[in-house]
């Protein structure tokens, strides 16, 4: 485990170092570097570029904060890192899900839940806006 590809739990969901890759998110080790799901159930990717740490941080700590717990109990979580969204990133994975997702802002995320996109949403100010709603989807016993 190095710190340029792993977060230790103790830090919880802070972004990694970023370097481009898809990077699971494991309660226990942190964030690993990992292929994606071929079929996502309920997976939540978040999309950022590798200069948006901060923004990366600002959405991890928002959903940490409305989530709690529930957030990694009840949906994998993938963090797709890239240069400059697809048009400039040397790791094949993480560009192809950018390209699939037609990702334009960063941060972005996409939902899916029972092997269907239920929600996407680029840039800060759209994340934040509907942040309560995708955190009710993820966990609709906890509500807002």
């Amino acid at each position: 485990m190095t710190a340029s590809s792993t977060t230790p739990a103790s830090t919880g969901l802070a972004c990694p170092e970023l370097n481009e890759g898809v990077f699971a998110y494991d309660p226990q080790r942190g964030w690993i570097r990992t292929s994606p799901p071929e079929k996502p159930e309920n997976t939540l990717f978040i999309f950022v570029n590798i200069f948006c740490r901060h923004a990366c941080n600002e959405l991890l700590n928002r959903l940490r904060e409305k989530a709690g717990g529930s957030l990694v109990r009840n949906v994998e979580m993938y963090l797709v890192v890239c240069t400059r969204f697809h048009k400039v990133c040397s790791d094949a994975t993480a560009e192809s899900l950018f390209r699939t997702h037609d990702i334009i802002a960063s941060p972005a995320i996409v939902l899916y839940l029972g092997g269907r996109q239920v929600v996407k949403l680029q840039g800060s100010l759209r994340i934040e806006r509907e942040l309560d709603k995708l955190v009710s989807m993820i966990n609709p016993a906890r509500g807002h």
